[in-house]
């Protein structure tokens, strides 16, 4: 009942679905920040997870253990979408 009457109102879901009024994305994950070792890590299932290196810029999407793709200092929109896919590898490795 509430959540009917917050979309009456011009209300969005997030949480890992499309924004249709922005086109923006939110990942469905649990994000941890190492500051002694200046790392984020997003967590989207026990296999899947993408850390960055805060002092260098270096983001991987670790699948199952392994590196399986690097980007260098993404900006802001590739960020978003480096999450996406990340996502969707968690979604059909079966989370």
């Amino acid at each position: 009942m509430l959540r009917a009457a917050a979309r009456q109102r011009g209300g969005i879901e997030i949480g890992g679905k499309r924004e249709a009024h922005t086109g923006s994305f939110s990942p469905d994950c649990e994000t941890s920040f190492l500051t002694s070792e200046n790392k984020m890590i997003q967590t989207f299932s026990p296999h899947v997870k993408l850390e960055a290196d805060l002092t260098s810029g270096k983001v991987s999407i670790i699948a199952e253990e392994k590196e399986i793709a690097v980007y260098n200092n993404p900006t802001m929109t590739e960020l978003s979408m480096i999450q996406r896919d990340a996502q969707n590898i968690a979604v059909q490795i079966g989370k």
